[in-house]
């Protein structure tokens, strides 16, 4: 304590002391300000899929977004915003839609769900280049049951983050033994596919030792139990994902879930030591106004660093808009 004027006051209120403060908290503050700006989205691009899009994903380096409008394949530069339509798979999917599930992590191969001969049930999973050529179908021929249908149905294909392998959902159509939803894995060249759990795969894990898997076989609305399947022990296993379960899960961004848990907003879940963590809010949107509509967000996907999103609004039966948008 001092003494100044008769008075004593605390040594650290002094102009020369509150100078110094103010030198040091003047960075701090910098700092906090721009992780609060770094953390709000910045949009980049709007794409106008239309009432036959499909949807669409986003490459692993976050620099081209693909799309598919009925049986047609677009590729947009996210930099400039040019468009390309790739040549529609040769002998394949004929004018069936077709949906883009996966690119590989080094952008040179694509994984397709093709709709060929089922209606509207998506039916088998195939592999092209980057490029659109070179279709090759993965999935096994299944019996027919009936008009438009097949015993066995497959989509939602990724690749693993070193492209070695292919987690897919198998869909049972008829006499299933009480196993409708099955999540199966292959090598990406198509050999050695097999059964590893019941359920849909939701996503890879960073490390891509394993997936997570929504038990009841549902890959994006209500998500019920979730478990973890390692690849090397083959084992299937519960996963603490509080806050995550009994919500619809939009996406997985970096590693971790994206929840439309909260009305009006995106939360998001982080992973971290195979554990979700609290979840913090992105002001991203579930709703966007377009000609006077409101379309609900479907469907997110994100480049690696989980920087970069898609966000697909608008389902299969409405026009879909895709955003691209920064959030740090």
């Amino acid at each position: 304590m001092e003494c100044l004027n008769g008075r004593r006051r605390n040594a650290w209120l002094l102009p020369q002391r509150i100078g110094g403060i103010v030198k040091f908290l003047t960075p701090i503050v910098g700092i906090i300000a721009l992780l609060l700006v770094a953390a709000s989205p910045v949009p980049i691009l709007t794409i106008q899929a239309g009432a036959n899009g499909n949807g669409g994903i986003i490459s692993g380096d976050g620099k081209t977004v693909l799309y598919s409008v009925v049986n047609r394949i677009r590729k947009v530069d996210v930099a400039s915003g040019t468009e390309q339509a790739l040549p529609p798979p040769p002998g394949i999917c004929d004018s069936s839609p077709v949906t883009i599930d996966s690119i590989s992590p080094d952008g040179k191969k694509l994984l397709i769900t093709c709709y060929g001969g089922t209606g509207y049930w998506p039916s088998d999973i195939f592999i092209m280049n980057g490029g659109g050529s070179d279709a090759k179908k993965l999935t096994p021929e299944s019996a027919v049951v009936g008009p438009g249908w097949k015993k066995y149905h497959y989509d939602t294909a990724q690749f693993s983050p070193d492209g070695t392998k292919i987690s897919l959902r198998r869909w049972c159509a008829d006499e299933c033994n009480d196993e409708t939803f099955t999540v199966m894995v292959m090598n990406s060249d198509g050999s050695n596919l097999h059964r590893v759990a019941a359920g849909a795969p939701m996503g890879w894990d960073a490390s891509g030792k394993g997936f997570y898997v929504n038990d009841e076989g549902n890959y994006s609305l209500p998500v019920g139990s979730v478990s973890y399947y390692d690849l090397a022990a083959k084992t299937d296993k519960p996963f603490k994902a509080d806050g995550v379960e009994g919500e619809r899960v939009l996406g997985m961004i970096g590693n971790g879930f994206a929840v439309d848990k909260e009305v009006g907003w995106v939360t998001l879940y982080p992973i971290v030591d195979s554990k979700v963590i609290g979840g913090g809010t992105l002001p991203i949107p579930t709703k966007l106004e377009q000609q006077s509509k409101w379309r609900d967000l479907a469907r997110i996907s994100s480049d690696k660093s989980g920087s970069i999103l898609l966000l697909q609004y608008g389902d299969d039966e409405e026009p879909q808009v895709l955003q691209v948008i920064k959030v740090k």
